[in-house]
């Protein structure tokens, strides 16, 4: 099965609010992610996370009904932050 992301936004001091991407292990580095997603042009660059912001994690935290749990996720982030 491909690896599951969640993608959440944290304050940010300089930008009001930063995204964070949670994953499973990539077969890709996060670096070669955001390049593709540049390549694209199709996002604008505020919606293209930064290498600091992926945070690998053995699975993405779900509900017992199996969707993601948003707010679960949003707290992983905040804790990364140490």
């Amino acid at each position: 099965a491909p690896p599951q992301l969640a993608v959440t936004a944290i304050p940010d001091e300089a930008k009001g609010e930063k995204l964070m991407v949670l994953h499973e292990k990539l077969p890709i580095e996060p670096s070669q992610i955001i390049e593709e997603l540049r390549s694209q042009k199709t996002l604008p660059n505020l919606w293209i996370p930064r290498a600091d912001s992926f945070i690998e994690v053995e699975g993405i935290p779900t509900l017992g009904t199996g969707k993601v749990d948003l707010r679960a996720v949003k707290q992983v982030a905040l804790d990364s932050l140490g």
